[in-house]
């Protein structure tokens, strides 16, 4: 499935209504769909990812993938993304999805941008001992390390969708 948007006006109408729907639906289904959970749980356990902070390590050990088209969002399953790679809204779905597989219930997608296009970058925050923790391993190959806040300080407007 991929969303391609004809202008900045169109993604900021439908990516909160038809994309971050796709991304939340994809994290579910890594958690709870039993091919993509077994897919998931195995390539966790080949990472060691026992831990939030080993789970960002593994996806931020992943490769980066950016869409063909600049203008598209693909949406893809997380057995692909663990696979073959993906962006970052692509990973904040392993992240998400993995999160629940180790058992934790407030996880966020965030979205982070400006004014031209609050959905630039995709990340994910959930809660654990008391406090808010950031998962942003592929804003790039790179990455960054765990609860760092790489490029969303640079993007005054941010979002967080909440995985049921």
């Amino acid at each position: 499935m991929e969303f391609c948007y004809t202008s900045q006006a169109d993604k900021r109408r439908r990516y909160p209504v038809e994309t971050i729907p796709a991304i939340l639906a994809a994290a579910q289904r890594g958690a709870r769909d039993l091919d993509q959970r077994r897919a998931l749980v195995a390539w966790m356990h080949a990472n060691n990812a026992t831990t939030a902070e080993a789970l960002h390590d593994a996806a931020r050990a992943g490769i980066y993938r950016q869409s063909d088209r600049d203008e598209c969002d693909p949406i893809q399953e997380v057995s692909e993304t663990i696979a073959h790679g993906g962006d970052c809204d692509q990973w904040a779905a392993v992240i998400m999805a993995g999160l629940r597989v180790l058992g934790f219930a407030r996880v966020y997608l965030v979205t982070a941008g400006d004014e031209a296009d609050p959905y630039r970058h995709a990340a994910v925050e959930f809660f654990a001992g008391g406090k808010m923790w950031l998962s942003d391993p592929k804003a790039d190959q790179t990455g960054h390390p765990f609860n760092t806040r790489a490029d969303m300080p640079h993007y005054p407007r941010r979002q967080h969708w909440r995985l049921a």
